[in-house]
């Protein structure tokens, strides 16, 4: 009988969620303000005071996605240390919930192929996105039914976190660039590593990867001021 893989929310995802809810409402909020004033933008003498209602609420945001990207991240640095946890610990929770007894007094039983956590605390040498203050960052993850997935290595990788998931990959410099496995590391931000096409030796040029997520971004922004 195959398991059934129980999936815990981490606390950067739920706050994640926290600040997306937010900034769904922020956006909200500006947009119903130029849609309420947009007919008297062209007058002259609303125009200033409908830039006066705009601009902090544009500043609420632009704080909202500041903060809430905050938890995202790509970098490049070495591995200093792995720890490995059983589910028994207040940092590694149990992937199952208590039992629930029903009324009719039958039980709900989890089955799970989960293991403990692992952690990984980084060297940190570049932050390509997101934002990443200290000389050391620390990556945690579920361990899976197929065992620990973080290196132990004295290689540079390049680490990318998009809500509390993680990927890696060992970072190949060739001629000055910087080139990432995308089997590894599936993800960086809303972008599919799968999108720019690997060379003969199945990589993908990082600054490719990069110039897509600046595209998306860019795209994004221009639909959020209507110019798209």
């Amino acid at each position: 009988m195959r398991s059934a893989a129980i999936a815990t929310l981490p606390a950067s995802a739920m706050a994640t969620n926290r600040d997306g809810r937010f900034l769904k409402a922020s956006t909200k909020c500006v947009f119903r303000l130029i849609k309420c004033y947009g007919w008297s933008y062209r007058n002259f003498n609303h125009r200033n005071t409908v830039m006066r209602l705009f601009r902090p609420l544009a500043l609420i945001v632009l704080g909202a996605m500041s903060h809430a990207c905050a938890q995202d991240v790509l970098l490049a640095g070495h591995v200093q240390r792995v720890i490995l946890e059983p589910p028994i610990t207040e940092e590694c929770p149990p992937p199952c919930p208590l039992p629930l007894v029903r009324p009719d007094g039958s039980t709900t039983v989890c089955i799970t192929n989960m293991g403990g956590c692992e952690s990984m605390e980084v060297k940190i040498d570049q932050v390509f996105l997101g934002d990443a203050s200290g000389a050391t960052r620390t990556f945690t993850s579920r361990i899976s039914e197929w065992g620990p997935g973080f290196p132990v290595t004295s290689k540079q990788i390049i680490i990318s976190e998009k809500a509390g998931s993680v990927w890696w990959s060992y970072a190949t410099v060739r001629d000055g660039k910087t080139y990432i496995d995308p089997k590894r590391l599936r993800m960086i931000g809303d972008i599919s590593a799968s999108v720019v096409a690997p060379d003969d030796d199945g990589l993908v040029a990082l600054d490719a990867l990069l110039e897509r997520v600046r595209q998306v971004e860019a795209r994004r922004l221009r639909k959020a001021i209507g110019k798209e």
